[in-house]
């Protein structure tokens, strides 16, 4: 390795450093680049799939398609800042300046997953209600409510023109241009995913500041979003068992219908949970007086193996795994179905069958 050996070597004695060490670094650049291009084939698939197939604005697509784009363009430059790591440490190049751009992109379409993932639980809360109701849906050529195509829109505008202003507002900030003076451990600290926010040897005082608030702003609306889709699926499904008990017939298609919509909600927040609760964990922990990166650095590590995996998760739960997208794309007939105990008349419930955002079968 062509690093400057020398200069590791003097920062590795100094026992008073919090700094990961660049191997330490290293370690965690590879672990999020080999969850990246995970990310990377699994939302890609769902791309290609719905382009081949010309199913974009289907209403069982469209939401996936939304998430796995932002999901691809997030694994992308995670993979790139990685990269620049990972070259940088073999070839002495300072690349800090650059990646704090990338990497900035990268939490940007990260912060857009967060809220496309809240608004899909918003537009199945909606469905559900309006279908609990025996209300016709006024849904646009799309398949949506506008209420819920808006929140769609908003979900890319909001955090890229947040993110924007972020970024002009740093760009003139003097001490910015500092970062590319960085050396030893801090040397291309901003080219990997670290989701803390106290890293004082490594930001220069006077970009202290703005670094606060671009991790504040990628930490805030993670936990937002992780307690909001908690609320939205809980109430999903009491929404439906209320239903159910106001008929007074509470069946086995019942039970059926109301433990799908339980699964799936808790597969859903399960499976964000599992992504990004390393990251919270981390952020959090990072406020807290005596914080030492090096000490954490198994967190770092797992916060590797599951936040840049999300896109190859999703793609799955939210894609391949649901019965209304494999239709929709076409990779099963839509009237192959497997049997399921018939109750008497009487109950009329047919809501679930008709809308497939929980099926999975």
């Amino acid at each position: 390795m062509a690093y400057d050996l020398t200069m590791e070597s003097n920062c590795s004695n100094d026992t008073n450093s919090t700094v990961l060490t660049v191997e330490q670094m290293l370690d965690v650049s590879y672990t999020e680049i080999s969850t990246s291009c995970l990310s990377i084939i699994g939302s890609g698939s769902i791309i290609i799939s719905t382009l081949w197939k010309k199913k974009i604005c289907q209403p069982e697509v469209h939401p996936i398609f939304h998430l796995s784009l932002a999901d691809l363009l997030a694994s992308i430059f995670l993979l790139i800042g990685c990269s620049l790591y990972v070259v940088a440490a073999d070839s002495n190049q300072d690349y800090s300046f650059e990646c704090s751009l990338i990497i900035g992109l990268s939490m940007t379409f990260f912060l857009c997953t967060f809220l496309l993932t809240l608004t899909y639980g918003i537009e199945v809360y909606i469905r559900m209600r309006e279908r609990l109701k025996r209300k016709p849906m006024r849904e646009s050529i799309y398949g949506y409510f506008p209420s819920v195509y808006s929140l769609y829109f908003l979900s890319w505008v909001v955090p890229i023109m947040c993110s924007t202003a972020l970024l002009v507002c740093s760009f003139f900030t003097k001490d910015l241009q500092n970062l590319d003076k960085a050396s030893g451990r801090c040397k291309n600290f901003e080219c990997v995913l670290l989701a803390h926010h106290r890293s004082e040897e490594c930001v220069p005082d006077g970009y202290m500041a703005w670094y606060f608030v671009s991790n504040i702003s990628f930490l805030v609306p993670l936990m937002l979003v992780l307690f909001f889709n908690l609320v939205l699926y809980f109430l999903t499904h009491r929404a439906l068992r209320q239903r159910h008990l106001s008929r007074a017939i509470v069946g086995p298609r019942q039970y059926i219908d109301a433990a799908r919509v339980r699964n799936r909600a808790i597969l859903y927040c399960t499976v964000f949970v599992i992504c990004w609760l390393p990251s919270v964990i981390l952020g959090l922990v990072s406020f807290t007086n005596g914080f030492s990166m090096s000490g954490f650095f198994w967190l770092y590590i797992l916060q590797g193996c599951t936040a840049p995996l999300q896109g190859l998760l999703n793609c799955i739960i939210y894609g391949w795994q649901r019965r209304g997208f494999q239709t929709a794309v076409n990779l099963i007939h839509p009237h192959t179905q497997i049997e399921k105990p018939r109750t008497s008349s009487m109950s009329g419930d047919f809501l679930l069958p008709g809308y497939k955002t929980f099926s999975n079968i």
